[in-house]
């Protein structure tokens, strides 16, 4: 069951009048650059339309996540008109929140291939948004005359120790902790 943000917050009685000001001035904004766009030129037709445009994104974003009222209808109100014109807002909601309500799962393996490929596989599932798994792999190549390094390790830091193996390659050693904490096969 997906988490409505609107409903999570029963307490919150108040309005945020800064996003409902906010919400005016994008409008506002886009409405004057729409009708006056003849006057001021297709160079700040286009600066200023981007600019609301993504602003606009962004206040949806904030609605979203319940936003400036607690009523989510009124909210709705303020973020329904597609000013960028590619995203109805109720697609946008659903999708944005698909990530939040645990359907999301990402799955990345990064490994080494041979001593200078480093291959990283990637599954993205979202049953509520994605018809089918997402899958990308992707590889990297190491160029040794630049002095990059590829090295496989896991992202814990003080866990690891940064060394050179017998052939010579950058490595990372499990370490073991002094405070306590059991790492699998650490020495």
């Amino acid at each position: 069951m997906t988490s409505d943000p609107q409903t999570t917050h029963p307490l919150r009685t108040r309005v945020e009048w800064p996003t409902v000001a906010l919400s005016l001035a994008i409008y506002t904004t886009w409405i004057l650059t729409t009708l006056y766009h003849a006057r001021i030129g297709l160079a700040l037709t286009i600066l200023v339309g981007a600019w609301t445009t993504a602003w606009h994104n962004s206040l949806q974003h904030e609605i979203i996540h319940g936003h400036p009222t607690r009523w989510r209808r009124l909210n709705t109100l303020l973020a329904v008109a597609p000013l960028s014109l590619w995203l109805p807002f109720e697609s946008y909601r659903q999708s944005h929140l698909a990530h939040h309500n645990g359907d999301l799962h990402v799955t990345e393996r990064l490994h080494l291939v041979g001593p200078d490929t480093l291959r990283d596989d990637l599954v993205i599932s979202a049953p509520h948004v994605l018809t089918a798994p997402w899958k990308t792999t992707r590889t990297f190549y190491r160029q040794r005359g630049r002095k990059f390094e590829i090295v496989e390790g896991e992202c814990r830091q003080g866990d690891f120790q940064a060394q050179t193996d017998k052939d010579g390659n950058a490595v990372f050693v499990l370490q073991s902790q002094d405070d306590g904490n059991v790492i699998p096969g650490a020495k």
